[in-house]
């Protein structure tokens, strides 16, 4: 991986920019199994704000870049949702692939082989959010246990003029 595209260390906390904002898991609960009457809860989140400066990323780190979230999870489930954040950003970024994948660990952008499933937002593999909007993923049946990690990718081509991010969310990101 091209170093200048890889978003590590110091940088990584500060990173958080375009990201998942809300992982939810389906859980069955005392619904029914339709999709209309499914239960959504949310297993990671984090506030979005507009990062300080000192924790903004340069615009080249993410120009032509593939951003990893790792999130460590709550609870278990065994479908799930991710809803993508462009809550202050002044324009619509192009998120032209996401992805999930079980973490090796949350100190590590490595992914555990043949977990990797690509999301889709209304059938679609991109999604391009508004700014001051959120997008929710389609539903894909991807089991997680509790407590455990999991990776969620997004590429992008053009770096946004603000990002969106959550510099304190305790999570990294590569």
């Amino acid at each position: 991986m091209d170093e200048r595209k890889t978003l590590n260390g110091i940088a990584a906390l500060r990173a958080a920019s375009l990201a998942a904002a809300v992982l939810f898991v389906c859980h069955p609960g005392n619904a029914q199994k339709t999709l209309s009457s499914q239960v959504w809860i949310g297993t990671w989140a984090a506030s979005q704000q507009i990062p300080e400066p000192q924790n903004a990323l340069p615009a080249e780190a993410l120009r032509d870049a593939t951003v990893r979230e790792i999130f460590h999870l709550s609870i278990a489930g065994k479908t799930l949702r991710v809803r993508l954040s462009n809550a202050f950003g002044t324009e619509p970024p192009l998120f032209a692939s996401v992805h999930i994948a079980r973490a090796i660990s949350p100190a590590s952008a490595a992914i555990v082989p043949g977990s990797d499933a690509a999301l889709t937002f209304s059938g679609a593999p991109d999604v391009t959010v508004p700014a001051g909007a959120e997008y929710l993923s389609d539903s894909i049946d991807y089991p997680v246990a509790a407590r455990s990690n999991l990776a969620v990718s997004f590429y992008i081509e053009i770096a946004p003029a603000r990002e969106t991010g959550h510099p304190g969310s305790r999570e990294t990101t590569y």
